[in-house]
């Protein structure tokens, strides 16, 4: 199978499922888990071959399906990431490094952290890797994820973890 290019579409479809564990304060050891969907669109393109020469992308997430199995028992909630943005370094062979940053909101059916809000801001952070294998595309990358009312409710103590993120994106003609 021929290698193509990641720089071969301006558009992106990518379904992915995640998971990980509180870092610290109250979900400390809290597991989490969540399946989405993304779209992606690339807004620049690359100047060189160089590592460092990257692309630029915008794109958006929902999350229809979030858990947290925290000690209050565990919420089932949908997320919504209106900004998405992603710099997708120059490939080199079948890999193609990435890092991006993200930031939306959520809604559980019990409060996140526990006494707190069942509404939260969700800034999160990844770096990972692209395996490209045509039209078809794996990733895998390592993610912070952070939960916190923003001082919208008397507590706030936020909840943070760290986790894995696994990705299955096709590339739109």
């Amino acid at each position: 199978m021929a290698i193509v290019n990641a720089d071969t579409s301006g558009h992106e479809l990518e379904y992915f499922a995640g998971g990980g564990v509180g870092t610290d304060g109250v979900g400390t050891g809290v597991p989490n888990w969540n399946l989405g969907v993304r779209y992606g669109w690339m807004l620049t393109d690359r100047r060189s071959d160089k590592f460092y020469s990257t692309r630029f992308e915008y794109a958006m997430d929902i999350v229809p399906v979030f858990m947290n199995f925290q000690r209050n028992g565990p919420s089932y909630g949908v997320e919504f990431d209106p900004v998405v943005l992603k710099w997708n370094a120059t490939p080199h062979g079948a890999l193609q490094p990435f890092l991006e940053l993200s930031f939306g909101i959520s809604e559980s059916n019990i409060r996140i952290p526990p006494d707190t809000s069942r509404f939260n801001f969700t800034p999160n952070a990844t770096g990972g890797v692209r395996i490209l294998r045509g039209r078809y595309n794996w990733s895998v990358g390592i993610r912070y994820f952070h939960f916190s009312n923003a001082d919208l409710e008397p507590n706030n103590p936020g909840d943070n973890s760290v986790g894995i993120r696994i990705a299955l994106s096709k590339w739109l003609h």
